[in-house]
């Protein structure tokens, strides 16, 4: 899209006529005597500023070779940013470099103006900087690095930017400082775990669930709680996480009735757990799914023991942000 251009044409666009009634276009009636309907300057300018100020509006630069600018403009204003179709990333093995996969991705610039990437293929290394690395420093020891996607408007290039994220929720859009020269639109695309050696830890992410291996937040043989306790899950999910599944056991040293239950909030709200009557031993365990992340890295439990010794273990073993 781009405006008129040719040498007939005029830097300043001419003052307009006050409205009259609405109407349609008609090519005329000879016999009826039906004039054609005149094409002015002033409706062909207008109809000319609507196309370009919505291109524009969209983040985008007319382009006189560009025949799809409207079509982007149009689908940047109904998608929501972080949306994604087949979204994947997978790490084998402890690595400083991982590659995000995505059939679809929306992307946001600060203006709320979102872009569709198609077919997303792209690597991060975490030793370096700049597109394709961290946005500044290095990635943190044994913390978390959230990942945006990052997108060109002018140019279409597309590249990954990791920034920290062990301190603190990341924003849906790139808010950081240190965003690559040229690069206007972002969207977080995950928020991974890191080892002692500023690596990723091994995992597989599928659209917004990351599955981590076994990290256990509780192992109690003490502790009773007959109300809900606080228990800090920081060493297995990030301030992102909204959602933590894994695995509850208890353990008793002699015939005993015994239970642990979880909730998001200090109160008997979305309780999942188990109870159950042992031998002497016994132990019995149980999954716990997509339970809700209230406060930041934090749920909370309660456990009830009747005879004996008990054991409790709580253990992550996913998270969804």
């Amino acid at each position: 899209m781009y405006q008129i251009d040719n040498a007939t044409s005029v830097t300043t666009p001419p003052a307009p006529t006050p409205a009259g009634t609405p109407g349609f276009f008609t090519d005329g009636s000879a016999v009826g005597g039906v004039p054609a309907t005149v094409v002015p300057a002033e409706w062909l300018n207008g109809v000319q500023e609507e196309l370009v100020n919505a291109v524009v509006a969209a983040g985008l630069t007319p382009s006189k070779t560009a025949f799809n600018q409207l079509a982007a403009a149009i689908r940047s204003t109904s998608s929501v940013v972080g949306s994604s179709r087949g979204l994947r990333m997978a790490v084998a093995a402890a690595s400083a470099t991982a590659t995000l996969t995505a059939a679809e991705l929306v992307v946001e610039n600060s203006a709320g103006l979102s872009f569709r990437i198609s077919n997303l293929n792209q690597a991060i290394n975490l030793a370096s900087t700049g597109a394709g690395g961290m946005d500044t420093g290095t990635a943190p020891t044994s913390g978390y690095v959230a990942i945006y996607a990052i997108y060109n408007p002018t140019t279409g290039a597309v590249a990954l930017l990791g920034k920290d994220a062990t301190s603190g929720v990341q924003p849906e859009v790139y808010g950081g400082s240190n965003m690559p020269a040229g690069y206007t639109a972002s969207a977080l695309v995950s928020v991974w775990p890191t080892n002692s050696s500023l690596q990723f830890k091994a995992g597989l992410q599928i659209d917004r669930v990351i599955s981590i291996g076994t990290v256990t937040v509780l192992a109690s043989s003490s502790m009773v709680a007959t109300t809900p306790t606080a228990l800090s899950i920081t060493s297995a999910v990030p301030p992102n996480a909204k959602f933590v599944s894994g695995t509850v056991l208890v353990q008793t040293s002699t015939t005993s009735t015994i239970g642990i239950n979880l909730t998001p909030v200090a109160l008997a709200a979305g309780i999942q757990g188990l109870g159950s009557s042992l031998g002497a031993p016994g132990y019995i365990s149980a999954p716990y799914r997509r339970l809700p992340i209230s406060v930041p890295q934090t749920i909370y439990y309660t456990s009830s023991n009747t005879a004996g010794t008990p054991s409790y273990t709580i253990s992550v073993t996913e998270f969804e942000f």
